[in-house]
């Protein structure tokens, strides 16, 4: 009987379900205790690259503060690239912050404990 390779095996599927994996095949050397009688590899592994993976497009800017004067919020959005559901992407797709203007009329301005501004407006 003739030591030598069989064919290859079919290709194993992508080691990842997206981005950047491998694959690979295999053959025996047939006919023999040890692969080692056969030339060459037993083994073939090749690069595959499928659909990019889900993950987070850059913030977007931060919208203006919700409010002309006082305490109000400003908000920033993002997407979850190369999905159709935002739940493939861990985290939050939107963050909100706290943004202080200038007080409004009727506001009590405190400067300091000796001089005490008062705005109000005139009551009609």
């Amino acid at each position: 009987s003739i030591t030598g390779w069989s064919n290859w095996s079919d290709w194993t599927g992508c080691s990842v379900t997206c981005g950047t994996g491998q694959k690979q095949r295999t053959r025996k050397c047939l006919n023999s205790k040890d692969s080692k009688d056969c030339k060459g590899n037993d083994k073939q592994t090749e690069i595959c690259s499928l659909t990019d993976c889900p993950g987070w497009s850059k913030w977007s800017d931060w919208t203006g503060c919700s409010v002309t004067c006082g305490t109000g919020q400003k908000q920033r959005t993002r997407k979850c690239l190369n999905s159709k559901d935002s739940k493939d992407c861990k985290g939050n797709d939107k963050q909100t912050e706290i943004c202080s203007l200038t007080d409004c009329p009727g506001m009590i301005l405190s400067k300091s404990n000796e001089n005490r501004n008062v705005t109000e407006e005139a009551a009609t």
